[in-house]
């Protein structure tokens, strides 16, 4: 996990952590040290910590919530300056357990994923008030964060040169794998309603229907006998002979 989380491979980071913490019996001092780790990776990645495995013991979750790690993730992303007092205060703690690396990249991310929570609640703002937000006193900084998001797709969104940030909702985005797959079950179903339909036509309610429609048809005057009779042409022809 360490290993992973070195190679900034958080996914798989945050799995082996998951797997250490979730070895039962009672819990060690490698699980506590784990569970912080754990933490660290999740506000990483995701901005925000994810609940322990149901396995793991609830002891790990009270051995947390007493340490500053806690206060940390409580703090996270919006309060910058708690993050930074926190850092401050508890340096010589995070250098021992060897977690500072970790906090410093938590501490650098905490302004992105504090926009990304701004896209969910407001429309537009400006440079100014997402720097009140976030925790970032130049506007300059938060301009070039705010594009360094726009080219990475984290957000979807437009900057104008006055300084107004205008969120929109990113645009639906497919993998090849995707396209193909939604292909592959389109070509499922209509071979399947192809089949259908020719099991109806088979079938001996439908065939039976069908020779019986065919039959009526036969025995209907045609559409020029209908407009014949309906012109009189009996009636003329009675007439002829009769008079």
């Amino acid at each position: 996990a360490i290993a992973f989380g070195a190679l900034k491979r958080w996914a798989e980071a945050e799995d082996f952590f998951e797997i250490c913490i979730s070895i039962p019996g009672y819990p060690s001092a490698l699980q506590l040290e784990a569970v912080k780790k754990l933490r660290l990776v999740q506000l990483i990645s995701k901005g925000k910590i994810s609940p322990l495995p149901k396995y793991a013991s609830q002891t790990l979750s009270k051995q947390f919530k007493n340490s500053p790690y806690q206060a940390f993730v409580n703090a996270y992303p919006h309060n910058r300056q708690a993050l930074k007092e926190i850092l401050d205060k508890d340096r010589a703690l995070f250098t021992v357990e060897r977690n500072g690396g970790l906090l410093q990249q938590a501490f650098l991310r905490a302004p992105r994923w504090a926009i990304k929570k701004l896209t969910a609640t407001y429309v537009t703002l400006s440079l100014a008030d997402i720097g009140r937000e976030v925790g970032m006193d130049s506007e300059e900084e938060v301009r070039a964060l705010l594009l360094s998001m726009i080219e990475s797709n984290d957000i979807s969104a437009q900057l104008t040169a006055s300084g107004t940030v205008t969120f929109s909702d990113p645009p639906p985005q497919f993998t090849r794998a995707q396209i193909d797959q939604v292909l592959l079950d389109v070509q499922r179903q209509a071979a399947g309603l192809g089949e259908l339909d020719g099991d109806i036509g088979r079938g001996k309610e439908f065939l039976s229907k069908a020779l019986k429609n065919r039959e009526d048809s036969a025995w209907a005057p045609s559409q020029d006998e209908e407009m014949y009779q309906m012109s009189g042409g009996n009636q003329w022809e009675v007439e002829t002979i009769f008079s």
